[in-house]
């Protein structure tokens, strides 16, 4: 895809961002579980736009505990953890995203955030890398 498509379709994307948060689907414990969960939805469709805005690359943001806790995947939830998600577009365009409880105390704060953020990225990359669902997927 060129650059001039590339941000065509960044920009239908901004546009739709709201309807592709409220079809997320996230594949869990082995079966499908739609993101219904309002909170959740406002999450997706903000990194959604900021992908976008960022010409489709990969974004990370930091999410409160509310936020975290709004996904259907458990994660680590106690302790003084801090939660992120990471987004992007795969190389047919599918969106993907891992949400993950992680922080590095002994790091100073900025610090911190820029470690946290490369794992997020480094825990989205290969679903960025194939095309199509990943093998453990069973689409019904």
């Amino acid at each position: 895809m060129n650059r001039k498509e590339r941000r065509a379709r960044a920009r239908l994307i901004a546009a739709e961002a709201e309807k592709l948060a409220a079809d997320f689907t996230e594949y869990t414990r082995g079966r499908q579980v739609g993101i219904d969960d309002p909170v959740a939805q406002r999450v997706l469709c903000k990194a959604i736009q900021r992908c976008a805005a960022m010409k489709l690359q990969p974004v990370v943001l930091e999410l409160t505990f509310e936020q975290i806790a709004a996904f259907p995947t458990p994660v680590d939830l106690l302790g003084p953890q801090r939660h992120w998600l990471a987004l992007g577009f795969d190389v047919d365009l599918r969106v993907a995203y891992a949400t993950q409880s992680i922080s590095y105390p002994d790091l100073g704060p900025y610090d911190e955030k820029i470690a946290c953020q490369r794992d997020m990225l480094k825990l989205l990359q290969p679903e960025l890398e194939r095309s199509g669902f990943p093998d453990h997927v069973r689409l019904t």
